[in-house]
């Protein structure tokens, strides 16, 4: 319980609170944002193109000219897909940004923070650590989701899973400067309510149109970094 008060008064603080570098933040996540929307409609429509050919090359008999169920079946996997990755994408390219607001908000030196380089490698190692779990965690909680009785439950795991990881990622911003990668991985854990309401906060505003994408990384790391401080 102390853990999702602590959550909800930090979600309160990242958003009334005195901001940090906004402008300049908006400015340069606007440029990079732009570049993320692009890369991930190609992306998606290139994906998608590729799961469709491979199903008609798996599906036998008849079934290859059912053209309507092959492009549904493909566009549902890819939007699966980029569900999974779209937040650690954000988090990886917007990684320096967001680190130097983490050391401005900490009162940190430039030097004490970390570099352009060191944040995107840290970023990379520890999204792409996170993927590999949830993509096995989520295959497991949507196969449950279609069963009688705990498909329910296999649902709302589902949705956990996806925002514990997204606030994992948010929460490595301030770990980094304290802690190592195993280290960091046992803090999340010990803070899973936390992450989970953060990563909420965070995914809801990720999916405004528009500007969910500039605002909501700048947001959650607040957020953050503001449970952080009480704790």
């Amino acid at each position: 319980m102390g853990q999702i008060l602590k959550a909800f008064s930090a979600i309160a603080n990242s958003i009334f609170s005195t901001h940090y570098g906004f402008l300049r933040y908006i400015l340069v996540s606007s440029l990079l944002s732009l570049l993320i929307i692009f890369g991930l409609t190609y992306g998606g429509h290139e994906l998608t193109e590729k799961i469709g050919q491979y199903m008609v090359d798996m599906i036998p008999g008849e079934w290859k000219h059912t053209e309507v169920v092959v492009n549904i079946l493909s566009w549902l996997i890819a939007i699966i897909l980029l569900f999974l990755l779209v937040k650690h994408i954000v988090l990886i390219v917007l990684s320096p940004v967001l680190s130097h607001i983490v050391a401005s908000m900490l009162g940190e030196s430039v030097e004490k923070s970390p570099s352009m380089i060191q944040s995107i490698t840290r970023a990379i190692k520890v999204n792409g650590h996170f993927i590999v779990k949830e993509i096995g965690l989520t295959i497991l909680f949507f196969g449950l989701s279609f069963l009688p009785v705990v498909g329910f439950l296999g649902l709302i795991c589902l949705f956990a899973v996806q925002f514990y990881y997204a606030g994992c990622g948010l929460f490595d911003y301030y770990l980094e400067l304290k802690y190592n990668f195993a280290d960091t991985l046992v803090k999340c854990r010990q803070n899973k309510w936390a992450a989970m309401l953060i990563g909420a906060f965070f995914m809801i505003g990720l999916v405004i149109p528009f500007v969910g994408v500039i605002i909501a990384p700048y947001f959650g790391v607040r957020a953050a970094v503001s449970y952080f401080k009480e704790s």
